[in-house]
């Protein structure tokens, strides 16, 4: 009788040890992805911000120039982006954020 006892618990044992293995490759599997140098300068800029570097990025059009362009400065990059904001508005006649008719 405890003979059966024993082998039944290192059968569970043993079980428990798979099940365990195969969560940590399904943890590993699951993780995220890193994320890109845009997604995380995009956690640190305002909605402004985020939409003209979208716009800044569609002008551009290459790749390895937009990529460049993200090695910079943290400030320089959010001080580049407003920079746009403004030129923009004053395209649209709208400076210092009023229409003008």
């Amino acid at each position: 009788m405890l003979n059966g006892c024993n082998s039944n618990d290192n059968d569970t044992l043993k079980n428990n040890v798979k099940q365990s293995k195969s969560r940590v490759k399904r943890d590993i599997s699951e993780e995220e992805k890193p994320k890109s140098k845009e997604e995380l300068l995009k956690e640190k800029l305002t909605e402004d911000q985020k939409t003209h570097l979208d716009w800044l990025k569609t002008a551009l059009t290459d790749d390895e120039k937009f990529d460049k362009f993200l090695e910079y400065d943290e400030d320089k990059i959010k001080s580049a982006l407003d920079n746009i904001k403004t030129q923009l508005d004053k395209c649209n006649g709208n400076e210092d954020g009023k229409k003008y008719l």
